[in-house]
């Protein structure tokens, strides 16, 4: 056999825990004045026995709730991205996206959006397409409104 924990009480309150093995040791004592002896497998000094359980004074507190999601979790597909705005009233989301990116002066970083739009299989919410100030204007919406759009699009099929 393995020695197993043991927590030694005084009345009902553990003064020690210790590791043992009734099988090859039956006849050891706890050398100090006690009440009684309990297996348990994780109690510690000042742990309390109530009815026939013992309970931990000071439980580890819960653990945080986990953050409540943000678009910035969820990248989306070309699909779920148009797919949303479709959904949203923007039946053509190529011409309305060109339509927005015809607002970026520089023609190198219009083409660049453009190629972007196109032809990137996905996109993060921090992507400059959906996180610019002065698009998400051009566009009409808020960036409120462009992270309601994210989360909503994140449950569409892929």
């Amino acid at each position: 056999m393995s020695a197993r924990r043991f927590a030694i009480l005084n009345g009902s309150t553990v003064i020690a825990a210790i590791m043992w093995d009734p099988d090859e040791a039956p006849d050891y004592v706890y050398p100090e004045p006690h009440t009684s002896a309990m297996e348990h497998p994780t109690a510690s000094v000042g742990w309390s026995l109530v009815g026939s359980e013992l309970i931990d004074p000071d439980p580890p507190p819960a653990p945080d709730p986990a953050p409540d999601p943000v678009p910035s979790d969820f990248p989306l597909t070309r699909r779920q991205i148009r797919a949303a705005l479709i959904l949203n009233g923007i039946l053509d989301p190529d011409a309305w996206m060109q339509g927005v990116m015809a607002t970026i002066r520089d023609p190198v970083t219009r083409a660049l959006a453009l190629n972007d739009w196109a032809n990137a299989p996905a996109y993060d919410r921090g992507n400059p397409l959906f996180n610019d100030p002065s698009l998400i204007a051009a566009a009409g919406m808020t960036p409120a409104q462009v992270d309601a759009l994210w989360m909503a699009a994140k449950d569409l099929p892929e």
